[in-house]
């Protein structure tokens, strides 16, 4: 599986283009600049890891160039695309962000196969109620969205955030992965499980 990060200017936040072997592709968390789209050629999904205004910026744009691809959310975010209260735009942003909604929710007991791409999810909240981690176990990594970042965690103070859920997803849901797993997260450098358990200063 091939990986490329398009880092957006809006909140530095980290898009990820995920390409197969056979040149199947997966998009996480559509953000500002769109410089991702010409590089698209084969898309499978949109994965969201939340949906903070940041991570669904491009996401309008990514629908109407597919119109037929899924979009993948947890649902209890279901109705924050379009919500620019939920969604933080008005909040932050400095002007209210109405994107288009989900297709698909994730179910957090499946092992997910979307054409070439094996994956599961894994509910990580605390940084918002649908935060989400997706793990590709067979290539040892883990996207956590705004869940976990290099020595560091998630902000937790804006609506639905939880410092004592977001500390209880970590440990529980993403310090269980093997030590040797890459974590990808929603802005800033790559890191590791283990790295985080050693170094993290919040645990």
């Amino acid at each position: 599986m091939k990986l490329k990060t398009f880092v957006n200017q809006i909140a530095v936040e980290n898009t990820y283009l995920l390409t197969s072997d056979k040149s199947s592709q997966l998009l996480i968390d559509p953000g500002s600049d769109l410089e991702y789209l010409p590089e698209i050629d084969n898309l499978s999904a949109v994965l969201l890891t939340h949906a903070h205004f940041d991570h669904i910026l491009g996401l309008a744009s990514v629908r109407e160039k597919y119109p037929d691809i899924p979009i993948y959310l947890a649902e209890t975010e279901k109705d924050w695309p379009c919500s620019p209260e939920l969604n933080c735009s008005s909040l932050m942003l400095g002007s209210p962000l109405i994107s288009v909604q989900a297709t698909d929710y994730y179910v957090f007991d499946k092992a997910y196969q979307i054409t070439d791409f094996a994956f599961t999810i894994r509910d990580t909240p605390g940084h918002s109620i649908g935060g989400v981690s997706i793990v590709f176990s067979n290539e040892k990594k883990v996207f956590s969205g705004d869940t976990l970042f290099k020595n560091s965690i998630g902000r937790t103070d804006l609506p639905t955030g939880n410092f004592e859920q977001l500390i209880h997803s970590i440990k529980s849901q993403l310090f269980s992965l093997p030590n040797d797993f890459i974590v990808y997260s929603g802005h800033g450098e790559p890191t590791t499980i283990g790295e985080e358990k050693s170094f993290n200063p919040f645990f």
